[in-house]
């Protein structure tokens, strides 16, 4: 996104693992050119994975975590057991998403409506120091952290934050189930998850010329076809297009995962500056912060 904006690279298609991103890219893109035109118009998911909490079968059902308050309900114990983790969300998008699903719950807000004022709530604030208080790593990379959940077990790391593909790949391997008897589950919030939709964009900008805007779109479609959604399902990742159905044998309670979703579906942030300033809330919330 920064070489995009800086002009050091210069994309026709532009796909960040999230549409997150997309209003933040504007933001930054109207601050730096101004003008009317935004830098993405508009974008099309081409898969799905939501970002899940992720925890351990039988610690899921000890502590009934349902939610992101039900997490804070665990970090608030004095005795508590919550070993907590996600990734850095300067680093990787999976923590990024995941802090704009923290902060949606603290404000009781939903993150499509998050604003900078939000951000600077004391009770809001108060909340995110509550959960960040208990983590005990912050990865680079969120399949890093997958593979250090299963390796350290249930009293190692016990709630994680990660994509709901990584979920269903762990289990498939069997590496839960064979090192510490259990697997790992997925938990979808009741306050509703963020989906990591991989967006395709055509880039409004001047390098862009018609002919590569309409070749992008061929390469569009010939990503939306059922043989290739297909292919991204056996990865562990939904596909957005309608004639393709969910493969049962993928997304099932034996891979930790619910084939349909029943918590809401949040969307982006509007405010570009919520997006930018997200981070620094972290900082200041996180330990040692």
């Amino acid at each position: 996104m920064n070489q995009i904006i800086l002009g050091e690279i210069k994309p026709v298609i532009w796909s960040p693992a999230s549409s997150v991103w997309v209003p933040l890219a504007n933001y930054i893109w109207g601050e730096e050119y101004g003008g009317e035109k935004p830098l993405v118009d508009s974008w099309r998911q081409m898969v799905g994975s939501p970002v899940v909490i992720a925890t351990w079968e039988s610690f899921a059902v000890q502590h009934n975590i349902t939610s992101w308050n039900s997490v804070h309900q665990l970090a608030e114990a004095s005795n508590s057991e919550l070993k907590f983790a996600h990734t850095d969300p300067q680093l990787s998008n999976s923590g990024f998403m995941s802090l704009l699903m923290e902060v949606s719950a603290a404000a009781a807000r939903s993150t499509q409506n998050l604003t900078y004022e939000d951000l600077l709530r004391e009770d809001v604030r108060s909340w995110l120091k509550d959960v960040e208080s208990r983590a005990v790593m912050y990865g680079e990379s969120t399949g890093f952290l997958a593979d250090q959940a299963t390796n350290s077990g249930p009293k190692g790391l016990n709630v994680f934050i990660v994509y709901e593909n990584l979920v269903i790949e762990k289990n498939k391997q069997g590496e839960p189930m064979a090192r510490w008897g259990q697997k790992l589950v997925a938990v979808y919030p009741e306050e509703g998850v963020l989906v990591s939709d991989h967006p395709f964009c055509i880039l409004n900008a001047p390098w862009v010329s018609e002919e590569q805007r309409v070749a992008a779109e061929e390469f569009y479609s010939f990503l939306m076809t059922p043989e290739i959604q297909m292919i991204s399902m056996e990865h562990g990742f939904r596909p957005v297009n309608p004639e393709v159905e969910l493969d049962p044998q993928i997304f099932n309670s034996d891979n930790g995962v619910s084939e349909v979703l029943s918590c809401p579906i949040l969307e982006p942030p509007t405010d570009g500056r919520v997006l930018q300033s997200i981070t620094d809330l972290w900082l200041i919330s996180r330990p040692g912060g």
